[in-house]
């Protein structure tokens, strides 16, 4: 297999790389990633920050920037704060979420990145590192949302539980998002 280029691109929750004519799935497991080609073998690892994989076969190595955040964005629906968790709507726009309404249990977005105001784009993580000075998480413990779409390590009383991440550092959240539960 000869390649002159390689692209790497992010297409909806997954990542893509192209070999030339050649497409390749890749997928993160933990700090492993799993590659599944058309034809070709190949095996890659996160090693600190940088992602490697190599085309067994063909011997093609890349290595290139870790992923270390999957964000996307839309349109805010109201007047949104940095660092709260997000929901989408019926007209396709994000706001805060509130952990006490069931109705709002399989419509979490992420977290915003940003500030954002009523009918300007926010950006929000969905998968990731997300690092900030005022987080002062226990790392022995899930983070999850409050009534007023704030970071909590505190499961709500009522409604729907839903883990945002689990901390890496007391200043770093890791975002994976899990499946709603409501609450009886």
């Amino acid at each position: 297999m000869d390649c002159d280029k390689i692209n790497v691109s992010i297409v909806e929750e997954e990542i893509k790389a192209t070999f030339s004519e050649d497409a390749v799935s890749v997928s993160i497991v933990e700090e492993t990633i799993n590659v599944r080609p058309v034809e070709e073998t190949i095996a890659a690892q996160v090693v600190e920050e940088t992602l490697s994989f190599k085309i067994e076969s063909a011997a093609i190595e890349y290595t290139g920037t870790k992923v270390s955040q999957i964000e996307h964005d839309i349109e805010a629906g109201e007047n949104i704060n940095a660092l709260k968790v997000l929901r989408n709507d019926l007209d396709n726009k994000a706001y805060i979420a509130d952990s006490s309404d069931v109705n709002e249990t399989n419509r979490i977005l992420g977290v915003a990145k940003i500030a954002a105001l009523a009918g300007n784009s926010v950006q929000y993580v969905i998968s990731g590192i997300l690092e900030d000075a005022s987080f002062n998480f226990d790392v022995t413990s899930p983070v999850f949302f409050d009534s007023n779409g704030a970071l909590t390590q505190t499961p709500p009383p009522s409604g729907f539980v839903t883990i945002i991440g689990m901390p890496e550092t007391n200043k770093i959240l890791n975002v994976n998002i899990r499946q709603g539960i409501d609450l009886i």
